[in-house]
């Protein structure tokens, strides 16, 4: 019996898992390093597609690129965001029972730094 706790106590300590690529230690659930290459995100047709598993809605957290838009979108609170090349945003396909989200107002200082409107 000592020797099945003893077991079930090491294999549940081992089994704490961080994954890295391209590092020998990672700093999160994930941790990717790179001196010249991105993260290229999943590409979909379009974010209406998109499901999580079982084939439910997409999980919130879910980040996409939109070929049918050319927008990178991710999903909060129920509903997409996808941020355009010119860093505007737009709120897509609200569920009806959810209020939807309202983007922050953006502009663009001298220095072509994205900065909050007060």
């Amino acid at each position: 019996m000592k020797k099945l706790v003893f077991l079930v106590l090491l294999f549940s300590a081992l089994s704490y898992a961080q994954v890295g690529i391209n590092t020998t230690t990672p700093m999160g659930a994930l941790d990717i390093v790179s001196n010249n290459l991105g993260l290229v995100l999943p590409r979909v047709t379009q974010i209406e597609d998109v499901t999580n598993n079982n084939s439910g809605l997409a999980e919130d957290g879910t980040i996409v690129y939109d070929i049918s838009r050319n927008q990178t979108c991710f999903r909060i609170s129920n509903t997409w965001i996808c941020i355009a090349n010119d860093a505007s945003i737009a709120v897509t396909t609200p569920v009806p029972s959810a209020p939807p989200l309202e983007a922050p107002l953006v502009k663009q200082d001298h220095k072509n730094m994205l900065k909050k409107e007060d």
